[in-house]
C-alpha cells in the first residue's frame, strides 16, 4: 500500500501547493481531500494546461480539479477495478463506502497474482554469469560441487552420515534411486494416489508396478492403515510423499517397513526445509529425492537431488547418472546408465538460492498463517494439519471443499478469479487417470470423494505486501459474504 500522504492535499490548498506536491515525484497525480473524503483530482497535465492559460497559481486547486473522477470502492472485485483503468486513466483511487480515500492503485497493483513466482535477484545473476564466464557450462564445474556440498550441509545439520548427488530433475532423481536399488519388473512399490504423476511415472519407467494407496484427510498424506492393507509378497518398497511440504509421520511408516523388510523412499520434492522431530525430511528413508523446479522453495530452473544413506547405492547412482561409466576408466561402461546430470549453470543458480533458504521459509510461513487464519476455522473447507513435532516447508496452501458445500467452493473459485488471484487444482488422484488405470489399487474412497474439490492458493518467496494485502482483503470479503 502506498504512502497516501504524498499524493494528497487539503481542499483549501492552492495550485502552487499541488505543483510542489507533484515535484515530490508522486506519479503525476494530486488527490484533493475534504477531511478524509476525496473531492477532486488534478494531474500534471491539468497543471500544465493551467500554466499555459496564465492562471494565478495562488488560486484554489479545488476550483480547477476534476470532480467527476473515476474511482472504485474497496470491496469491488479486482476485475471491475481493472476495467476502469486505461491508457488515459493509469491510477485508480480506492474509496470506502463513505467515499474516504483508502488506496491508489495502478495496473501493476491489480495484475494477476500467480500461484508461484521464482525469486531471482542480483546474486543469482552474478553466480550464473560467473559460471558462464568460467567456460564450464555443462555438468562439470565448481558450482556443482559447491551446490551439492551446501545442500548436504543444510539437510544434515544433525550430523547424519548422508550422500547426495544432484540430478537434472526431481523425476530423474527418483528414477535414479529406484535403479540404484535394482527395483525392476514385477516389483510392487506403494505410492500415494494423491501426488504429482512423476512419482508413479518413475516407478513405471524402471519396470516396477505402482500400487496406489489412499491418503487421510488430516494431513493429505499416506494413510498408514491403507498401506498395511496394500502390502503383499511382491511389495518391495514404499514411496512416501510429503505433500505440499507437509511432513509425513515417518516413524510409524519406518516401523512398518522394518516389520515387512521394505525399502523406504522419500519423495521430498516439495519438502526441502520441512522437518519431523527436528530432523529434515529427506533424511529418514533409505534414499530420498528433492526437486528444484521453477516453482519450488529453491530453484535451478529444472533440477533435483538424490540422497542416500548407504554409500554402496550412492556409488551406483553416480555411475548410472553418468552413462554407467567407470570412474577411473574413461568411456568404459560397467553398467547400463543414463544422463541425469545437473549443469554448472543450474548449480550456480541453486547455490545463490540456498543462501536465502531460511528467509524463504520465514516469508512463506507468514503467508501460510494468513491463509490458515481464514480457512482453519471454516466449517465449509478442510485444510491439512501439520503433525505434532512437524514443520512444513509451506510449499503451497491446499484446501478441500466438503462435498456438501460445493456451491460455496464454486463461489470461492469465481471470487478469486474476479480478484485476479490464480489458483490451481489439487493433484487429481493418479488411479483415475488414463496413464495409470491398469495398476492395482485398494479402496480409495477418500481421494475419489474429496480431491476433485480442492485447490491450492498462491504461496511464493517474494510475495509483495501489496499482493498479501490483496489476498487478505479478497478473502475477508468472501467470508463476510458467505456468512
Amino acid at each position: 500500500m502506498k504512502n497516501l500522504e504524498l499524493y494528497c492535499v487539503k481542499k483549501d490548498a492552492s495550485l502552487l501547493e499541488c505543483l510542489k506536491n507533484l515535484n515530490l515525484g508522486t506519479e503525476g497525480i494530486v488527490l484533493i481531500l475534504d477531511k478524509k473524503k476525496l473531492v477532486g483530482i488534478l494531474t500534471d497535465g491539468d497543471l500544465r494546461r493551467l500554466i499555459l492559460k496564465n492562471v494565478n497559481f495562488n488560486n484554489s486547486a479545488f476550483q480547477y480539479s476534476n470532480k467527476k473522477f473515476i474511482f472504485s470502492y474497496e470491496n469491488e472485485p479486482t476485475k471491475i477495478k481493472l476495467s476502469k483503468l486505461s491508457k488515459v486513466i493509469k491510477q485508480l483511487p480506492i474509496l470506502n463506502e463513505n467515499r474516504e480515500l483508502k488506496d491508489l492503485l495502478t495496473l501493476n497493483d491489480l495484475l494477476l497474482i500467480n500461484i508461484s513466482n521464482p525469486d531471482i535477484s542480483d546474486n543469482e545473476k552474478k553466480y550464473v554469469l560467473d559460471a558462464l564466464n568460467s567456460g564450464w557450462i555443462s555438468s562439470n564445474g565448481d558450482y556443482v560441487n559447491k551446490f551439492e556440498k551446501e545442500l548436504l550441509n543444510y539437510i544434515s545439520r544433525e550430523n547424519k552420515k548422508l550422500y547426495l548427488t544432484t540430478t537434472s530433475s526431481g523425476t530423474s532423481a527418483l528414477e535414479l534411486v529406484l535403479k540404484s536399488f535394482n527395483l525392476k519388473e514385477g516389483d510392487e512399490i506403494i505410492v500415494p494416489t494423491i501426488t504429482f504423476g512423476a512419482t508413479a511415472n518413475s516407478v513405471i519407467n524402471v519396470g516396477a508396478k505402482p500400487v496406489f494407496v489412499d491418503v487421510d484427510l488430516t494431513t493429505f498424506n499416506l494413510d498408514i492403515n491403507e498401506i498395511r492393507k496394500a502390502i503383499t509378497s511382491q511389495t518391495k518398497a514404499i514411496i512416501i510423499v510429503h505433500l505440499y511440504g507437509n511432513p509425513v509421520n515417518i516413524h510409524k511408516i519406518k516401523t512398518l517397513c522394518k516389520e515387512h523388510k521394505l525399502l523406504l523412499f522419500e519423495d521430498a520434492a516439495e519438502a526441502l526445509g520441512s522437518k519431523y522431530k527436528n530432523q529434515y525430511c529427506g533424511t529418514f528413508g533409505d534414499a530420498s529425492v528433492f526437486s528444484f523446479y521453477a516453482n519450488k522453495l529453491i530453484t535451478t530452473g529444472e533440477g533435483g537431488a538424490a540422497v542416500f544413506k548407504n554409500k554402496k547405492y550412492y556409488d551406483i547412482a553416480l555411475s548410472i547418472k553418468n552413462h554407467g561409466m567407470d570412474k577411473k576408466r574413461k568411456y568404459w561402461h560397467n553398467i547400463v546408465g543414463s544422463n541425469y546430470r545437473l549443469t554448472n549453470i543450474q548449480a550456480a543458480l541453486g547455490l545463490a538460492q540456498m543462501e536465502k533458504i531460511d528467509y524463504f521459509l520465514k516469508s512463506r510461513n507468514i503467508v501460510y498463517n494468513i491463509y490458515h487464519n481464514f480457512f482453519e476455522k471454516s466449517n465449509d473447507f478442510i485444510v491439512p494439519k501439520i503433525i505434532n513435532e512437524g514443520v512444513s516447508s509451506y510449499w503451497l496452501y491446499p484446501i478441500l471443499a466438503k462435498p456438501s458445500n460445493l456451491e460455496i467452493f464454486k463461489a470461492l473459485l469465481k471470487h478469486l478469479k474476479n480478484d485476479s488471484i490464480e489458483t490451481r487444482p489439487i493433484f487429481p488422484p493418479l488411479h483415475i487417470q488414463d496413464a495409470f488405470r491398469n495398476y492395482r489399487i485398494n479402496d480409495l474412497k477418500v481421494s475419489e470423494t474429496y480431491f476433485s474439490n480442492g485447490i491450492c492458493l498462491p504461496l511464493f518467496n517474494n510475495m509483495s505486501k501489496n499482493e498479501i494485502e490483496r489476498i487478505k482483503n479478497s478473502l475477508t470479503r468472501f467470508f463476510n459474504e458467505i456468512n
